[in-house]
């Protein structure tokens, strides 16, 4: 699957439709490639250069990649390569020119001090993009070399569970048993009020779960469900046989 890079700031409604994805998906791989975006009036927009690194990712999953791995990598390297720190060019010296109408225009070297600043801050914004692009692709590389099995993250159910309870989104059944790596017909057997990973999973009709994180009494209650009762007498029998000896 190829994708064309966008000429202008793409929403998250945008990208659903890119990647035919929901925003619960789309959420974990912007963590994974490291992209925050930016809001306006309530709404998230992601730059040219993120929707790339957003790319990347689609691709790597389908090729079999996973968010873990994507994601470690992409730390790894950040952390061997930082970001340098943003500098702004000093503006080249203005020649002073002179007229006998009056003074040169006031705001000509204000115009050009800006016009320096803004392509600085486009040429620091490309060499990004070129550095994060350089980390997908040693990801890829070391994806094919490794031929060992890569382990999951163990806290994935949990981040993308508090991630479902602090945006209080309501999760189909299809959505639950991804998120808790479950089968779809697992979720159909689940009291209409379960405790999955300290997150409590509530049916709010026929297929709709809400998530929202377990009071510790709710914890308790719910393992106590789970505990089995041990008899006090497992062998009554051998027990009375004991006494008559």
């Amino acid at each position: 699957m190829a994708f064309q890079t966008p000429t202008r700031d793409l929403s998250v409604e945008d990208l659903k439709a890119r990647y035919d994805v929901s925003k619960q998906t789309l959420y974990a791989r912007k963590n994974a490639a490291q992209v925050v975006g930016k809001h306006v009036k309530g709404r998230t927009f992601f730059t040219p250069e993120e929707v790339w690194c957003l790319d990347q990712v689609a691709l790597f999953v389908e090729q079999g990649k996973t968010l873990a791995q994507v994601e470690k990598e992409v730390r790894e390297w950040k952390s061997k390569h930082p970001e340098p720190a943003p500098t702004q060019p000093e503006p080249e010296p203005q020649p002073q020119t002179y007229t006998v109408t009056g003074p040169a225009a006031p705001d000509s070297q204000v115009e050009a001090a800006a016009n320096a600043t803004a392509l600085a801050k486009f040429a620091e914004r490309e060499e990004q993009a070129h550095q994060l692009a350089r980390a997908f692709t040693s990801a890829v590389g070391q994806a094919l070399q490794d031929t060992q099995q890569v382990v999951g993250d163990p806290l994935h159910t949990h981040r993308l569970l508090a991630e479902a309870a602090r945006e209080e989104w309501v999760l189909s059944a299809a959505q639950l048993a991804e998120v808790c790596g479950v089968g779809r017909a697992t979720t159909t057997g689940w009291r209409p009020s379960t405790v999955k990973c300290g997150f409590l999973l509530t049916a709010v009709s026929d297929g709709l779960w809400e998530v929202r994180k377990a009071t510790r009494e709710e914890l308790l209650s719910n393992q106590k469900a789970k505990a089995r009762t041990v008899p006090t007498n497992p062998n009554p029998k051998r027990e009375a046989k004991g006494d008559d000896t």
